[in-house]
């Protein structure tokens, strides 16, 4: 994960490298997903991105195969912090 972003409406729009698998049509920036910090479990997942972006962890993330938070990105389901650097 790399350079997250912060908008002003709670989304928080984070930078993937490596492969990713199947995109929704709407995700046009494929390297892009997208939490909204906003609510509860935004605000619980960003924590957990935050932990393993400061301690320079992968992650993989599973999306929810739309862009409902931020219209062409992919909206984070879940994600798991990779065991190793």
């Amino acid at each position: 994960m790399t350079n997250p972003n912060f908008m002003p409406n709670g989304a928080v729009v984070i930078y993937l490298e490596g492969s990713r698998n199947a995109q929704p049509a709407c995700a046009t920036e494929s390297r892009r997903f997208v939490l909204n910090a906003a609510t509860p479990a935004g605000k619980a997942q960003l924590a957990g991105l935050m932990i393993a972006y400061t301690q320079g962890k992968t992650v993989s993330v599973w999306g929810t195969n739309t862009c409902s938070v931020w219209g062409d990105t992919e909206t984070i389901d879940f994600f798991a912090i990779v065991d190793g650097p």
